[in-house]
């Protein structure tokens, strides 16, 4: 079985786009998915400048591999109400969800879905524990758990960016493989609507 490191953030709308290449890579039996964090934004009001920029990444991500974001997401980032990123909060509830038995890639998923295709606010301690609640997690456990992930969350990104310089890669999504012939940077960007083929890789590995 081959180790495939990830390097993504919850925020970032290029990780959103590869979700199908990574439920191949979850579902291969070469493949031992190991994530990492990159904690892109922390809280971070939007400024005008940088809502335009999302806007005009999320459109070469929509034709590029077809995803979809939303039109009450899209409306968000137009509007001048004050648009609040944070990464740090998101990853901490995938590391709660996680420690709780939920799968890494659906936690994410969940957060993605509602971030960038119902336009929630995912920012918010409620909008995230509504989608923990919605696995069957105890409100009250969550909330406790969430409470105490600040330092590990902090470390878990510190850690994803010292592995990230020992690989000498940078950005998100960022997908590295350690085969038998030593690491392997993974690139997906040409198998975005191609997953056949993007399957064939990864059997290939080893």
């Amino acid at each position: 079985m081959v180790k495939v490191h990830y390097f993504y953030d919850p925020m970032c709308g290029w990780c959103y786009g590869a979700t199908a290449l990574l439920e191949t890579l979850q579902a291969s039996d070469n493949v031992e998915l190991i994530y990492h964090p990159g904690g892109m934004i922390n809280r971070q009001v939007i400024t005008p400048s940088f809502k335009e920029h999302i806007l005009k990444s999320d459109e070469q991500i929509e034709n590029l591999t077809g995803a979809v974001f939303a039109a009450t997401y899209k409306a968000r980032l137009k509007s001048a109400e004050n648009v609040i990123f944070d990464s740090y909060l998101a990853i901490a509830a995938i590391v709660v969800a996680e420690e709780n038995g939920v799968n890494t890639l659906s936690m994410l998923k969940a957060i993605q879905t509602a971030h960038f295709q119902y336009g929630k606010q995912v920012e918010l301690q409620e909008t995230l524990q509504e989608i923990a609640l919605s696995y069957g997690l105890d409100k009250t456990h969550w909330q406790e758990k969430m409470q105490q992930t600040e330092t590990k969350v902090t470390e878990l990104v510190q850690a994803s960016h010292r592995l990230m310089d020992h690989y000498q890669v940078q950005g998100y999504p960022t997908l590295i493989a350690e085969t038998a012939n030593g690491s392997k940077h993974l690139s997906h960007a040409a198998y975005y609507q191609n997953t056949s083929e993007w399957k064939q890789l990864v059997n290939t590995l080893n």
